[in-house]
C-alpha cells in the first residue's frame, strides 16, 4: 500500500504500489500481459485515468485483468524506470 503521509497519490503510483507489494513483478514469468482495474468499492465508479489523484481512505477493488502486448502494468512500469 502507498506510504499514508504526503500528497495524496496518483492511481498509477498506487497500481506500482501493489505490484511490488504483492511481488507480481517476480511472477511473470510466463510472459502474460495484464493489468489492474481498479474501481471505488462504494459507487463502482471504474478509474481508467492513471494520472487522476485518489483521494485518501478511498476504498477500492483491484482486479488483475489481461492487456495486450507491451501495454500491460509491467511493461508501463518498465519504461518509467
Amino acid at each position: 500500500p502507498p506510504p499514508p503521509r504526503g500528497p495524496p497519490p496518483r492511481l498509477f503510483d498506487i497500481k506500482r504500489a501493489i505490484v511490488k507489494a504483492k511481488k507480481l513483478d517476480k511472477s511473470s514469468g510466463s510472459g502474460l500481459e495484464f493489468d489492474l482495474a481498479i474501481e471505488n468499492a462504494t459507487t463502482n465508479e471504474s478509474y481508467d485515468d492513471e494520472d487522476m489523484i485518489l483521494p485518501r481512505g478511498t476504498r477500492i477493488v483491484v482486479r488483475r485483468v489481461a492487456s495486450e502486448r507491451g501495454m500491460g502494468i509491467l511493461s508501463r512500469l518498465a519504461r518509467m524506470e
